[in-house]
């Protein structure tokens, strides 16, 4: 009995060692490897390797947790900005487009005309104070890491515009599961303003969206400029040209272009005085000025990468029929000092455009050429013979505009003269693709209209009142759409949402696109009427 237990003894240790012998045969496919642990059927369990899975388990918990923690959540605000009693949030959201529309819709459900005036990702919270509920008519935003924070930001900016009233009403919102820390993508605080303009809008000669549509811009011939924050087309700010000067007639503002991050705004005066200013497009503070040797009609544009800025225009000369060159002169956009300037038309300017990868110039003049230009070296690249059927000047055969498309593989012209046309070039090659027949005499000004392939353009057949703005389909040359405008049309431009300003002697009208497509007026600010 003694030597069968003895015996059964030595079995099972005999046993146990093979067992684990065994396992560590198996290398890491076994739970006694010195790698790792796995449930297989060739290894038996040992407490070792119990352990070492639940420590695997628990770090498995944590790194999902931690992508959790690091996960990218978004918030916005949408709010009315004409007056703030409609406004609409999100939270949460894993992508900033996706809490953007959430917002907006919320607000315009509401009954408001809305945008996102703030966007936000991490964890935090965002809030909002109106003076009252009803009303609205002074309001504020901000964020934070606490709704606390957050709520003393939105008290503060709302005061500032309630001129001190404290606001009673009251909403937030937080984002949450995540611990990254709260970053703002867009605030507009700097966009909204109380500013009561009581001034007629005069004829308008100068138009232009920044580059992300979120601002507008306007210059007439009183030498005021007015900024809209779009697309509730309320006033941001409202400036002279010169405000030193009493007299605000006849203070052409030519052309203005905002840079592409929307912090500037530069100005080019038509009134032959040879100023093209710099301002804070904000604030309305003047920055710079670029005084050169040319008069009116400075043809203004912004390198896409932001480093150039480009202006040519008019020569200074004591009569107006005579002819004398036109200049064009690169800056650099970071210093303001002039870099480059180009000579090679023979009278004045009437735009320049950069390619989309800023390497090449477009100048278009009087004397019915368009020139590429190459930015670093200043060489002439190529010029096209743009109107050469109509002598320039005196048989008005000048380009009115010259434009690069978005993708900078086509370029577009309109001409001012008695044939007038729209072609269109290859950009790479100067070959023309195509022309299509234009408004008749008056050809004014082009652009294209979201996309490489259509062009919208305005002009008139005889100068007058019976201005037209019409849609091309570049592929086949058709006309898409034909719009009658109310006065005679001098510029148009193309924000990136698809809306369209047209301006002229008679005002401004903004136009939009429809759900169905269709263009729509959206809204009219006709000569001598105040704005409200």
């Amino acid at each position: 009995m003694k030597q069968t237990l003895i015996t059964f003894l030595i079995i099972l240790c005999l046993k146990n060692v093979l067992a684990q012998s065994h396992n560590l045969q198996q290398g890491s496919a076994c739970k006694l490897s010195k790698n790792r642990c796995v449930n297989t059927a060739g290894c038996l369990p040992c407490g070792v390797c119990d352990n070492k899975e639940d420590q695997n388990k628990k770090a498995k918990k944590l790194e999902d947790q931690k992508r959790i923690d690091e996960k990218e959540l978004f918030g916005a605000l949408a709010v009315d900005r004409s007056n703030g009693f409609y406004f609409g949030w999100s939270y949460d959201f894993t992508t900033k487009a996706e809490a953007e529309k959430r917002a907006v819709d919320e607000c315009t459900q509401k009954g408001g005309n809305c945008s996102v005036v703030l966007s936000f990702l991490g964890s935090g919270c965002a809030a909002y104070r109106t003076i009252n509920g009803k009303v609205g008519t002074a309001f504020g935003w901000g964020t934070a890491d606490t709704k606390e924070k957050a709520d003393a930001i939105a008290t503060q900016e709302c005061m500032k515009r309630s001129k001190g009233t404290f606001p009673t009403n009251f909403v937030w919102a937080c984002n949450s599961f995540n611990k990254r820390p709260i970053k703002e993508l867009y605030n507009a605080k700097d966009e909204i303003s109380d500013i009561n303009d009581t001034l007629p809008m005069n004829s308008v000669h100068a138009i232009a969206f920044s580059y992300d549509g979120k601002k507008f811009a306007t210059g007439s011939d009183d030498g005021i400029i007015r900024i809209w924050s779009m697309p509730s087309f309320s006033l941001i700010s409202m400036f002279h040209i010169d405000p030193s000067s009493t007299y605000f007639r006849n203070i052409e503002i030519s052309d203005v272009v905002f840079s592409p991050d929307g912090k500037i705004l530069v100005t080019a005066n038509g009134d032959y005085s040879g100023k093209v200013k710099v301002w804070n497009a904000l604030t309305g503070k003047l920055i710079k000025v670029l005084d050169k040797d040319w008069g009116g009609h400075a043809a203004l544009s912004f390198s896409p990468n932001g480093k150039y800025l480009a202006s040519g225009g008019d020569c200074k000369w004591a009569e107006a029929s005579k002819l004398c060159p036109g200049k064009i002169h690169i800056w650099d956009a970071s210093t303001w000092e002039l870099g480059k300037t180009l000579n090679g038309h023979s009278i004045n300017m009437r735009s320049t455009s950069f390619s989309s990868d800023s390497k090449i110039l477009a100048s278009s003049s009087l004397d019915a050429t368009s020139i590429f230009w190459d930015v670093e070296t200043g060489e002439k690249k190529r010029i096209l013979e743009v109107a050469k059927d109509a002598f320039a000047y005196n048989n008005y055969g000048q380009v009115a505009k010259g434009v690069f498309s978005p993708n900078g593989q086509t370029f577009i012209t309109i001409t001012w003269d008695i044939n007038s046309k729209i072609k269109l070039w290859d950009a790479a090659t100067g070959s023309l693709l195509k022309t299509l027949p234009g408004h008749g005499v008056f050809g004014e000004s082009i652009s294209y209209f979201n996309s490489n392939t259509k062009a919208v353009s305005v002009g008139s057949p005889g100068g007058g009142n019976n201005s037209t703005m019409i849609i091309w389909d570049l592929n086949s040359g058709a006309k898409l759409t034909t719009r009658e405008l109310a006065y005679s049309g001098w510029k148009v431009a193309v924000s990136i949402d698809g809306t369209i300003a047209t301006s002229g002697a008679g005002g401004l009208e903004l136009w939009k696109t429809d759900e169905k497509g269709n263009i729509m007026l959206w809204k009219q600010i006709k000569r001598d009427q105040i704005i409200k």
